[in-house]
C-alpha cells in the first residue's frame, strides 16, 4: 500500500512540475510576440522587487523628485538631512547648528563629517545662497 502512495505522490509531483513548466515557457511565448505599442507591466519587467514598484504614484513621484534634486544644507529639515546616506540624528544636528555653510565643502572644512561620509554625501547635497 505504501508503495502506491508513494507512486501517486510521485505522480502527482511530476505533473505539477509539467503544468509549471508549460505555464513558464507559455508566458515567455507571449512575451516575445509583444508588440510595441503593448505596455509591459511591472511584473514582467521585474520592477515590482523595486522598492517604489508598490508605492502609490504620489510616493513614487516624492520619491523620484528626492533622488533628482538635491538637499540644501541651510535649509533642510532635520528629517530631510536624516535621510541622506550617512546622517543620523547626532550628525543632522551638527548641520543644522553650524549653518549658514557657503559650499558643501565646508561640511568637512567644519569637522562635521568625515572623508569617506562626505564621499557618499556630496552628491545629494548643496549649499545654495539666500
Amino acid at each position: 500500500m505504501k508503495s502506491h502512495s508513494f507512486g501517486r505522490t510521485l505522480a502527482a509531483l511530476a505533473l505539477m512540475i509539467l503544468v509549471a513548466g508549460s505555464a513558464v515557457a507559455a508566458t515567455t511565448t507571449v512575451n516575445h510576440r509583444r508588440s510595441p505599442q503593448t505596455p509591459v507591466s511591472a511584473v514582467e519587467t521585474g520592477a515590482a522587487s523595486h522598492p517604489t514598484a508598490a508605492m502609490p504614484a504620489s510616493h513614487t513621484a516624492k520619491a523620484a523628485k528626492s533622488m533628482s534634486s538635491k538637499v540644501d544644507l541651510n535649509s533642510a529639515t532635520r528629517e530631510q538631512l536624516m535621510a541622506l546616506p550617512g546622517i543620523g540624528e547626532a550628525i543632522a544636528d551638527k548641520i543644522i547648528a553650524a549653518r549658514p555653510f557657503k559650499t558643501k565643502a565646508d561640511l568637512l572644512q567644519k569637522g562635521l563629517v568625515n572623508k569617506a561620509e562626505y564621499t557618499k554625501l556630496s552628491g545629494h547635497v548643496t549649499a545654495k545662497q539666500s
